[in-house]
C-alpha cells in the first residue's frame, strides 16, 4: 500500500520536474490514494488465498476477478481518452489542442509507461500534457466524469467483497480486509467530494460568465425614422412616427 503510493507520487513529481509538466501538488494526493487503494487490494486478495476458509479463497478469486475486468477497463478508457483527443484534431474539429502532441512525441515512452500503469490507477492520465487543467485536472469535464466512473468499477465491487470477508469471518483478525475497506471508502469519498465541488464551480463560472458575455453584446434597437405621408408637400406634410 504505502509502496504502490510511494511509487505513483515520485513518479508524479519526476515528471513534473523533468517533462515541464504543471499541475498542482493536491493532484499527486488524487493519484497517491487511488494507488494506495489499488495496493490495499492487492494485501488483501494475497492474505485471502494463503486463508485456510474456502470462504476466503472464493472472496480471494473474486476479488481477483472484478481486479482485473477493472484493470481492463482503466487501461482500455486511457487509451480511449488520448485517441479521442487526437481523432478530433486530425479531423480538425477544434483548432485548440487540449494536449501537448510534441511533448507525447518526445517521451513517447515515459507516457507509454504510464498508459501501461492506468491499469493500476486511472488517475494516472492526469500526467498526460494537459494545456488544459479546468476539471480537477482535466481538460474538460466528460473526461473527468470516465475517470471518476471507471474508479468506481473498481472501487465499489472490492468494497462490497471486503464487506462480507468481514461479516464472515468476525471470529478471525480481518485487518487487510478493514485497512483496504477503509482506504477504498476515503478514496471513493475524497474523489466524489473534490470532484464534484470542483465542477460545480467551474460550471457556475462558466454560466456567469455565459451570462455576462450576452449582456455585454445587447444592443439598444434605434428609433424608427419619420415616415412622410405619400402625396404630401415636403414642407407641409404630416409626420408618422
Amino acid at each position: 500500500m504505502v509502496g504502490s503510493a510511494t511509487v505513483a507520487i515520485a513518479l508524479t513529481f519526476w515528471i513534473k520536474k523533468f517533462v515541464n509538466r504543471d499541475f498542482p501538488v493536491m493532484q499527486a494526493v488524487d493519484i497517491g490514494l487511488a494507488a494506495a487503494d489499488f495496493g490495499s487490494d492487492i494485501k488483501f486478495i494475497v492474505d485471502a488465498f494463503s486463508a485456510t476458509s474456502p470462504t476466503d479463497v472464493k472472496l480471494a478469486w473474486l476479488s481477483l476477478s472484478f481486479l482485473v475486468v477493472a484493470g481492463v477497463v482503466s487501461f482500455s478508457s486511457s487509451l480511449i481518452v488520448v485517441h479521442y483527443f487526437w481523432k478530433r484534431r486530425a479531423k480538425k474539429v477544434s483548432t485548440e489542442d487540449v494536449l501537448d502532441w510534441f511533448k507525447v512525441k518526445d517521451h513517447s515512452n515515459l507516457f507509454g509507461i504510464i498508459a501501461v500503469l492506468t491499469i493500476a490507477d486511472i488517475e494516472l492520465i492526469k500526467l498526460y500534457p494537459w494545456k488544459k487543467q479546468f476539471y480537477d485536472g482535466f481538460p474538460e469535464m466528460r473526461v473527468a466524469v470516465i475517470v471518476t466512473g471507471v474508479a468506481m468499477v473498481e472501487d465499489v465491487p472490492q468494497l462490497i467483497i471486503q464487506l462480507i470477508s468481514i461479516i464472515a469471518n468476525q471470529q478471525k483478525q480481518q485487518f487487510s480486509a478493514i485497512v483496504s475497506m477503509a482506504i477504498t471508502i476515503t478514496s471513493i469519498c475524497w474523489r466524489v467530494a473534490k470532484r464534484s465541488l470542483k465542477l460545480m464551480g467551474v460550471g457556475a463560472i462558466e454560466s456567469l460568465s455565459h451570462e455576462t458575455s450576452i449582456v455585454s453584446t445587447t444592443t439598444t434597437v434605434p428609433p424608427k425614422s419619420p415616415v412622410r405621408t405619400f402625396g404630401d408637400a415636403p414642407g407641409s406634410a404630416e409626420v408618422k412616427v
